[in-house]
């Protein structure tokens, strides 16, 4: 009973920011290596001014020079921040976040037999977020994260999140075609989990546009579960997984 989480949430995600990290610091050593030798040099200075200021109060100088040394540790800890931050790939990381709460969200749905969530399964190219396999269903998750609203007026849920739902439509028939080819013949069905900020315009809980339920993550108790996952349940065959994922590394 309940679902079986296999798979790590995310991991493509951050896989591909560690590599996009390495080669931006690759890209900009050079201006690495001048912020932290120009701030080192600073922070030199600024304490060797405050210990030859304050040599004739001995009873102040050390707590004053291990205030400014503490400025300066968190000073220098932000600016590197401040350099690391400037690929975006913090807003990047929150869409592996994302991944890991769909995960855990669809963990705790009260289905009934054994279910299996397999967390990225890799194509050529590009990865499926989530594929949820149960005695009734096969269901491709894709998970969105959006930090900012895209303009002011948004004319309907579809024009907004026209870019996701082709990306998920992409999804489920990468899915289907995988297990085709391994004589498995299953209509896999689309949900789209939005989080952040900038779905806010979306209606809240749950809706259906086309073929893909369009779902808030942070709702997950208005979701219908009923209407979702068993109102049009179809027969899923025990191979289905290993067919799946036979391919993936």
């Amino acid at each position: 009973m309940g679902v079986l989480v296999r798979g790590k949430a995310g991991s493509g995600v951050l896989g591909r920011l560690r590599t996009e990290r390495f080669a931006y610091l690759r890209k900009n050593w050079l201006r690495a290596l001048v912020l932290v030798v120009g701030y080192a040099l600073a922070s030199f200075v600024v304490l060797s001014v405050g210990w030859i200021t304050l040599a004739s109060s001995p009873q102040f100088r050390s707590a004053v020079v291990a205030l400014v040394a503490g400025a300066l540790l968190v000073g220098g800890m932000w600016f590197w921040w401040w350099f690391l931050t400037l690929d975006d790939s913090h807003y990047k990381r929150r869409g592996a976040w994302a991944e890991q709460w769909t995960s855990d969200e669809v963990k705790r749905l009260p289905l009934d037999g054994h279910w299996v969530l397999q967390n990225r399964i890799d194509f050529d190219g590009f990865d499926v977020d989530h594929v949820l396999i149960g005695p009734i269903g096969l269901f491709v998750i894709e998970t969105k994260w959006r930090a900012k609203r895209r303009g002011r007026y948004i004319p309907t849920t579809r024009h907004a999140l026209r870019s996701e739902l082709a990306q998920t439509q992409a999804a489920a028939e990468a899915v289907r075609e995988r297990l085709a080819a391994g004589d498995v013949h299953v209509t896999p069905r689309q949900l789209l989990v939005l989080w952040g900020p900038g779905f806010n315009d979306i209606p809240r809980g749950a809706t259906r546009i086309g073929d893909t339920w369009v779902l808030r993550g942070f709702q997950r108790k208005e979701w219908p579960i009923h209407s979702i996952f068993v109102r049009f349940a179809q027969p899923i065959p025990g191979d289905v997984l290993r067919c799946l994922i036979r391919e993936s590394p």
